[in-house]
């Protein structure tokens, strides 16, 4: 296969404000390199610093290096009517486009598309990521000609793995070729390297081939032993601790004997558990010893997915082997269950094979879950890496539908959402996030738990945060058209000739529906157009808007377009109903939907829904309205909903106390009947930590002293070198703090690990990890929570600026309204738990090491002693001058 492989660096990503700085095109015969042209190329512009770092390429370089004008010619004629190569062509094509070189015609392969079906379990699809994964990377990435013939190598890697594919795998291959020859980008591929094998394969064959490797639901029982008891505690410890190599918890045992007396005497507890004391373990022996022993479920909820797949994947099946060799033997059953929308559903996706025109996006779409759904275990979709268009399209293939558990539904019993709630009916544990938890809360005529009567979340922290996010109910015109439009596919796709009347009335409902919510998100962007935050909370104790709400003459008005658009949705709901019954289970959720965008409105715009929702208008980064509600006070929804429903429940978190008190957490999540618990710290801080603040520090809010700042910092990178993280507010603040630094830095090989330049938080983590020895993290405190970093690896925290609450945020404006004051009942609280967060993130071990430099000033505040109150006990304070504090760090007298 002859082709011409692509690269081109630019000045940054937007392809009609940004320009090209280098081009590279190499040419290739079977992967052997014939021909190249590269160049450098003058943007006619300054080099963006942050460019220059990462591509290495400067003012200096370009200075005589030619325009693109001048050697757009020359590229035409070298691609011809070439096969083009590239890694993720969207970019690419933009800026040729842009610069009038255009290759719509040229037959065109994306290795970035390709790696995303054919290497769908690797994290990151970055050129640099997927080389060092397949080979050992290479050299002097960000320059067109590396990139080019890593592009091209990539390539012949990928298509050697299509070439040895197993059986099943190139059925798939073939039923696409079938099937979309002309529309998919990777026919070609076949047709030149497994020509010889090509058969054109049924959809048929490829369906009964899904279900038979989708095995049917096999139901699952809790475990029984009455017998059970917890009285080798100890032994089950010191095995823990002996086959997992770790160091000895004593708080650990507290901990289980606190879960134990809890669920067998029907208690709330509230437990700070300090870090890395295995809380899950704490935890999972005596949620699985009561399990057993009564016949009842435990329901464990985490704040975040990861931490739900960890104890699933790794802590679970680690206490399960201990336990089989313990003379008691202690078996259980235990499940994952996740939110619908996590699930593939095998109807629609059949759906979606057969009834789509498919274009090349939604091609790879359907080849990527084929292929995955060979190989998946776990069912879930998050397995895959999903991007752009996609995110749209899960929808079309995912479990909200209310048809996937219907018993009309013939592969019901191979759904992934039906296996799923039924092992978390009939398990002895059951683990759950907040999210679902919460949403399960709100959806009772579809609830996919089971009812909980014995619950243990841990990172309980987050619950208000959880139940906020989890309860967020959003509103835009574009899901208004999105679910009206696929509505017109659905009942298009029914229509005969003789329905074409039907087909027009529902077309006059749809556009008449349509104006109308443009009516009101004209009235909404006119509300907030000109406010500094493009935000505004609707909360009703904000008079001053409510009033501004009330004068408008418009706003009468935009009440009677909502009640005229609320009686013609429920029309037309009607008229779908009565008019289109035989479709009417098929588009159901669609109208569903309808009805909650709906409701959304009407809680925004209407009064008397104040006391219970914080209602908020903002316009996001493409300019478009939005529109939301949560809930104002979540303490009574957790009283209501959940406290009082439970015989047992179990909160914990390293993070709960503000000072010594609980009141804080206890106010905010309603935990008036809860018993509390603090576990001491195995740790010994006044060897192990260090709290720096300068004693001649800077004013970070003043332009010429955050320079000063950031000297400092840089100074102290270069003594330690490496294993730094330095955490920050917000991009920009990182933008200016890097662009000072790097230069210097640079010189010296440390390796800056940015956030805002191009990495996810995973890469960041990683490429951290796998080079600490010469790697600086920057990063924004919105990423810190979930990372675990032990041993080594980090020894230096920069903390920037006290993680308060942004005071501009509409939830946090509304909720500060219910405090007498708002700053030390609420804003200052959080903040703590935030900070005391970052603190426990750090020591892992018994034998890590860090210091915390603190930059920001307010440490001379009243509210400091309550701070510091919060620290862990014989924690060192030190306030030098940052002369001092350099000279003792080179001495590594610190």
């Amino acid at each position: 296969m002859k082709f011409v492989a692509i690269d081109l660096e630019t000045t940054w990503l937007n392809k009609d404000n940004d320009a090209i700085i280098e081009v590279a095109l190499l040419k290739y015969d079977d992967f052997k390199l014939t021909d190249e042209f590269c160049s450098l190329v003058n943007p006619g512009f300054s080099i963006p610093e942050e460019v220059s770092y990462i591509t290495w390429i400067t003012d200096d370089d370009v200075e005589n290096s030619p325009t693109f004008i001048s050697l757009r010619e020359k590229i035409r004629e070298f691609i011809g009517d070439s096969i083009v190569v590239w890694h993720n062509v969207s970019f690419d094509i933009g800026f040729l486009k842009t610069y009038w070189v255009d290759l719509t015609y040229n037959y065109s392969i994306d290795t970035f598309e390709l790696s995303q079906i054919l290497l769908y379990e690797e994290k990151s699809l970055s050129l640099t990521s997927l080389c060092k994964s397949l080979w050992a990377g290479f050299e002097d990435a960000h320059r067109a000609r590396n990139d080019v013939v890593a592009t091209a190598k990539l390539l012949e890697m990928l298509v050697w793995i299509l070439c040895n594919l197993d059986e099943s795998r190139k059925k798939i291959l073939y039923f696409i070729y079938s099937l979309y020859k002309e529309k998919w980008s990777f026919s070609i591929i076949l047709e030149e390297y497994l020509w010889e094998n090509l058969n054109f394969i049924e959809t048929e064959i490829i369906e009964d081939m899904i279900i038979n490797r989708i095995w049917k639901y096999k139901k699952q029982e809790l475990i029984v032993d009455a017998d059970i008891r917890l009285n080798a505690l100890d032994t089950l410890s010191d095995n823990i601790k002996n086959q997992e190599n770790i160091e000895e918890r004593i708080e650990q045992k507290k901990m289980i004997e606190i879960i134990d007396w809890s669920f067998k005497d029907k208690k709330l507890s509230l437990i700070e558990a300090p870090t890395w004391i295995w809380k899950t373990f704490a935890y999972l022996i005596p949620a699985i010893i009561h399990s057993v022993k009564t016949w009842t479920q435990v329901v464990i909820s985490t704040n975040t997915k990861w931490l739900q797949d960890q104890i699933i994947y790794k802590d679970i099946p680690k206490l399960k082997l201990i336990l089989s060799e313990h003379p008691e033997t202690v078996d259980f059953t235990y499940s994952k269950v996740k939110w619908r929308n996590n699930y593939l559903s095998i109807l629609k996706f059949f759906e979606f094979i057969h009834n789509h025109e498919k274009w090349n996006e939604e091609i790879i779409f359907i080849w990527k879950i084929l292929f995955w759904l060979m190989k998946t275990e776990t069912w879930e979709l998050d397995e895959m890496n999903f991007f752009w268009k996609e995110f749209v399209l899960l929808k079309e293939v995912n479990s909200w539908d209310k048809r996937v558990l219907s018993s009309t539904n013939p592969f019901k019993n191979n759904e992934f959402l039906f296996k799923a709630r039924n092992n978390g009916k009939n398990s002895n544990i059951v683990v759950v996030n907040h999210s679902l938890l919460f949403q399960d809360l709100e959806n009772v005529s579809s609830m996919i738990l089971p009812k909980i009567k014995n619950l243990i979340i841990d990172e309980a922290h987050n619950l208000e945060a959880s139940v906020t996010d989890s309860l967020k109910k959003h509103c835009s015109i574009a899901q208004f058209e999105t679910n009206l439009f696929i509505l017109e596919a659905i009942l298009k796709q029914k229509s005969k000739s003789a329905e074409s009347i039907k087909i027009e009335k529902f077309y006059e409902m749809k556009e008449w529906i349509i104006m109308h919510v443009w009516i009101i998100f004209d009235f909404l962007e006119s509300y907030v157009e000109g406010k500094k935050d493009q935000s505004r909370d609707f909360d009703s104790r904000d008079f001053l808007i409510w009033s501004d709400l009330y004068k408008n003459e418009s706003f009468w008005n935009i009440l009677n377009i909502l009640n005229s658009l609320e009686w013609k949705i429920h029309f037309l709901l009607d008229y779908l109903y009565t008019v289109w019954d035989e479709t009417f289970e098929k588009i159901e959720w669609y109208l569903k939907e309808l009805e909650e965008l709906l409701s959304v409105l009407k809680n925004i715009l209407k009064s008397e829904s104040d006391s219970k929702f914080i209602k908020v208008v903002y316009k996001d980064n493409k300019n478009w309205i939005w529109i939301y509600h949560t809930l104002l006070n979540v303490w009574s929804y957790l009283s209501e909903n959940l406290w009082s429903k439970l015989d047992s429940a179990v909160l914990t978190s390293a993070t709960l106390k503000i000072s010594t008190s609980f009141d804080f957490i206890i106010n905010t999540l309603w935990l008036k009947d809860f018993n509390t618990f603090v576990l001491e710290s195995d740790f010994d801080y006044s060897k192990q930590a260090l709290i720096y603040i300068p004693s001649d520090i800077w004013d970070i809010r003043k332009n010429n002293e955050r320079k000063r700042i950031n000297e400092f910092i840089k100074d102290v990178i270069c003594i330690v070198w490496w294993r730094t993280l330095w955490l920050f507010t917000s991009f920009s603040t990182i933008k200016e703090a890097f662009l000072q630094i790097f230069p210097e830095l640079k010189k010296l090989w440390i390796n800056l690990l940015v956030q805002w330049l191009w990495w996810w938080k995973y890469k960041l983590l990683e490429n951290f990890k796998s080079s600490s020895s010469n790697s600086v993290l920057f990063w924004t405190d919105s990423f810190w929570e979930w990372v675990d970093i032990p041993g080594s690896d980090l020894e230096v925290l920069i903390i920037y600026k006290f993680p308060f609450m942004v005071p501009s945020d509409p939830i946090f404006q509304a909720r500060s309204t219910l405090y007498n004051d708002s700053f030390y009942e609420y804003s200052l609280p959080n903040m703590i738990l935030k900070f005391k967060q970052w603190l426990g993130r750090l020591i892992r071990t018994k034998t890590d090491k860090w210091i915390i430099i603190i930059l920001d000033k307010r440490i001379d505040t009243s509210w400091w002693n309550i701070v510091k109150e919060s620290f862990p006990e014989w924690i060192k304070i030190k306030s030098w001058k940052t002369s001092l504090f350099l000279n003792l760090l080179k001495s590594k007298y610190l």
